[in-house]
């Protein structure tokens, strides 16, 4: 609803990229050729796109990527080997996504380097947490607004 705010957003995470962090893995250089910014889903793709131009950054956009029975033929035939890939995600809760947009990265050769998303919510413990991620905002048990919970057939 707000676009402005969210460009804004973008840009934040944007220079989240580019910054050090202790935590994170991961640098990206702007301009790097051999960077590429990776959309699994159409629901991100206008996040990627804002990023690339920010960062000017090459992007690659595979769709239908998520809680998959099939893999679709060709896919292999947009990842190129000698390339380091960020996968971008709108919101992150349990990770099967880009666990499996990883793992297509790294059977067709390219370097994983991590992913970005505008939410990610941490779902486990602190010593067990991921360090190739980069959020604009985290929704974790401590930190918590919107009362966001999982609930899985244990908690019925």
């Amino acid at each position: 609803n707000d676009r402005p705010f969210f460009l804004y957003t973008l840009y934040q995470l944007a220079i989240k990229m580019t910054s050090g962090n202790s935590k994170r893995t991961w640098q990206v250089q702007e301009n790097d050729k051999d960077t590429v910014l990776f959309c699994q889903n159409l629901n991100s793709s206008f996040i990627t796109s804002i990023l690339s131009n920010y960062l000017l950054l090459d992007i690659n956009i595979l769709d239908h990527i998520g809680p998959i029975n099939k893999l679709y033929y060709g896919f292999e035939d947009k990842i190129q080997k000698d390339k380091k890939y960020i996968i971008v995600s709108d919101v992150v809760c349990l990770g099967t996504e880009v666990r499996i947009v990883k793992n297509l990265i790294e059977f067709s050769g390219g370097e994983y380097l991590g992913n970005v998303s505008i939410v990610r919510v941490n779902t486990v413990l602190g010593k067990h947490r991921f360090n190739d991620i980069e959020a604009v905002y985290e929704i974790s048990k401590d930190k918590n607004p919107i009362d966001y919970k999982i609930l899985t057939a244990f908690d019925i």
